[in-house]
């Protein structure tokens, strides 16, 4: 699916229910952001893995082998702002005070 139209269709039911279990906002929203990035580059339909194969002449299936790193990469920050909320939040909780 498309970011946009996941963004359109899936928070709004998912807001509800993150706001009752007592999330943070704004770790929500970047936890919805990365998810997207690794979505964006992955196959079959990683549009930025497809648009960047179009820009250099080469093919989606050549590449997939060297995006795998940057994906790679992606999951584990992802894992790191799930297990530890603090790495987002810690520059907002004290901007805001």
């Amino acid at each position: 699916m498309e970011t946009i139209a996941i963004i359109i269709i899936v928070i709004p039911v998912l807001l509800p229910i993150v706001s009752q279990i007592g999330m943070d906002m704004t770790h929500f929203g970047v936890m919805v952001a990365i998810n997207l990035a690794i979505g964006a580059n992955t196959p079959p339909v990683g549009v930025n893995l497809i648009t960047a194969c179009k820009m250099a002449n080469i093919p989606p299936e050549s590449s997939t082998r060297y995006a795998a790193y940057f994906v790679g990469a992606m999951i584990v920050a992802l894992i790191l702002i799930i297990v530890f909320p603090q790495v987002v939040t810690f520059i907002p909780n004290h901007i805001v005070k």
